[in-house]
């Protein structure tokens, strides 16, 4: 038995004994917006939609995942710095795409135009497993069970194939009968081979329609299997459009505002946690290692570094030798000049040794910072400096190469403890004084030696 819907009537259409359902429907001056609106809210249903949405930053971070892999670890934040970023990229991207969306929902979609534009009729022909669309762009058949989503979306509903591309259709050309139909040959198990036909007579019995409220007909029935042969009801009693169109506003914004939210929250969890992982960036309670300063902090250096390479303390000379000191509730401090001159070739160069004990401040920003900036100018000889890090020594530690190898400083910080290293040579450099790799070797060897050395 044929039925026809898409023409005004006063009562809800029913649904009769067997498929096929043929519904008309001419679209008016609203139905292309109407469907395009339905269309774009539902990528938002879409896997792929979300799939992109965190691809985006995946590609973005790819750079600074690299830079962690590939460059030291001193001034990055990271893996958990890396996932902060990759939130924040998450959740621009989303807003930028709920704004993309809200731009779209005020115009209709060219491609929905051309089917939906005012005067242009479409047709459905609803049969037992699938449907027959036929639109001014073409004549489609689908069948239920390859329909992957289905959504009544205002006064539009949206069908979106397995293969192809999703498309709206307007309410009025998807009567609640034949949505019942495409919704029971979507069920597991139903399908050209599995869906039983409508019309039959089934051991289930009906189930009660709760919308409905009081009718005068003993029958209501929620899908097109349970209406039994020689039985006709009406279609249960559908929610206000204001409430349709409600809902289908509903959960994309909901969607919206969790991500965010989560987004957000994780941003400001990483945040925390990265500041925690380096060391107490924020910290305000002292941890000086139980380092201090001495009266003489020359004497207590160990300079047989420097003998191996072939150099010799100079005794004599108003700037060949000093030391200081200075103890202050917040800062102590301790400096050791000492030249030496190489025998060999009169190369010379002095080593200058700071050591600073933080006792109120926190020094792990500024030493960062000075870590992150220490290659960004151009130094001593118009080179630009290179930064190399240590390993082995306190929290973190880093070479500083300047002035074409003719100065080399050693960083070192533990807890709220600073040495400070530096070789500035002149005379002979190179293979006649002090080669890059023999600096690095005569500076790191010295703060292993003074290190320990200076805890109490």
């Amino acid at each position: 038995m044929h039925q026809s819907y898409g023409q005004p009537s006063p009562q809800p259409p029913p649904l009769g004994q067997s498929a096929p359902i043929e519904c008309s429907y001419p679209a008016d001056a609203g139905t292309a917006l109407r469907l395009s609106r339905a269309a774009e809210l539902a990528r938002w249903r879409s896997p792929k939609t979300w799939a992109s949405l965190a691809a985006f930053p995946l590609i973005v971070v790819v750079p600074r995942i690299i830079q962690t892999i590939t460059r030291s670890s001193l001034s990055n934040p990271g893996l958990s710095g890396i996932i902060g970023s990759y939130f924040a990229v998450f959740a621009f991207a989303l807003i930028v795409g709920a704004l993309v969306t809200a731009v779209r929902l005020m115009r209709p979609n060219p491609q929905v135009t051309e089917y939906a534009a005012a005067g242009i009729r479409m047709r459905v022909r609803y049969d037992l497993h699938s449907m027959e669309v036929a639109l001014a762009t073409g004549t489609t058949t689908v069948i239920y069970h390859q329909i992957e989503d289905l959504a009544v979306i205002g006064g539009a509903v949206f069908i979106r194939p397995r293969t192809g591309s999703g498309f709206a259709l307007p309410r009025e050309l998807v009567p609640a009968p034949a949505l019942a139909l495409i919704r029971d040959g979507r069920r597991p198990g139903r399908g050209p081979t599995g869906n039983p036909e409508v019309g039959g007579t089934h051991g289930a019995p009906p189930t009660p329609n709760p919308f409905a409220g009081p009718h005068p007909h003993d029958n209501s029935f929620e899908s097109a299997n349970q209406v039994p042969e020689g039985k006709v009801s009406f279609v249960p009693r559908e929610r206000g459009g204001w409430q349709r169109q409600f809902r289908a506003w509903l959960w994309p914004a909901t969607a919206v505002v969790i991500t965010s939210v989560v987004g957000a929250g994780a941003l400001i969890g990483l945040r925390s946690a990265d500041r925690v992982d380096t060391d107490g960036y924020l910290g305000t309670t002292p941890d000086t290692r139980g380092y201090g300063v001495v009266d003489n902090l020359c004497a207590t250096l160990d300079f047989a570094a420097m003998a191996s390479a072939g150099f010799k303390a100079q005794d004599n000379g108003p700037k060949a030798s000093a030391y200081t000191v200075n103890r202050h509730p917040a800062l102590d401090t301790a400096d050791c000049l000492q030249e030496f001159v190489k025998a060999e070739n009169q190369a010379r160069g002095r080593l200058t040794i700071s050591v600073y004990v933080h006792k109120q401040s926190n020094p792990i920003p500024a030493f960062r910072a000075g870590l992150e900036t220490a290659g960004q100018q151009p130094a001593l000889g118009g080179s630009t400096p290179e930064i190399e890090e240590v390993a082995g020594l306190g929290d973190i530690a880093y070479l500083v190469y300047e002035a074409k190898g003719l100065k080399t400083t050693l960083r070192v910080r533990d807890g709220w403890f600073v040495y400070d290293a530096s070789w500035q040579a002149w005379g002979t450099a190179g293979p006649g004084g002090l080669s890059r790799n023999d600096q690095r070797k005569v500076l790191t060897d010295i703060a292993t030696e003074a290190l320990p050395r200076l805890r109490q």
